[in-house]
């Protein structure tokens, strides 16, 4: 039996709507101290990488490719910081050129 268009339009709300209420932004998280070898980090494109792994391509880095690694972290993390606006127009001037990611916040009254 097939579907109507407005019952998989029902069924693609109610699975958008599960995956929002049971998604973490990234300051929801819980902040990790200790990390295991079989710890996971997500590296980007559905892509995983163990802790063992990583530790081991660092640890066999020159020092070349170490600092050059070091300032992209660097950069990327950068990015993440929340940038400070003043009103409305500031942030959507600044969010024009912002790079994709890049979070804002107007402060309450100082």
């Amino acid at each position: 039996m097939a579907l109507t268009q407005e019952e998989l339009q029902s069924v693609v709300s109610a699975v958008l709507s599960a995956i929002r209420t049971n998604s973490l932004t990234i300051d929801q998280l819980t902040s990790a101290t200790d990390i295991s070898d079989t710890d996971n980090i997500e590296i980007g494109g559905g892509k995983k990488v163990s802790f063992a792994v990583l530790k081991s391509k660092i640890a066999g880095m020159t020092e070349s490719q170490f600092q050059t690694f070091s300032q992209t972290i660097s950069a990327q993390t950068t990015l993440l910081t929340p940038v400070r606006c003043t009103d409305e127009a500031d942030l959507a001037a600044k969010a024009a050129t912002a790079p994709v990611g890049q979070q804002f916040y107007i402060p309450e009254d100082d």
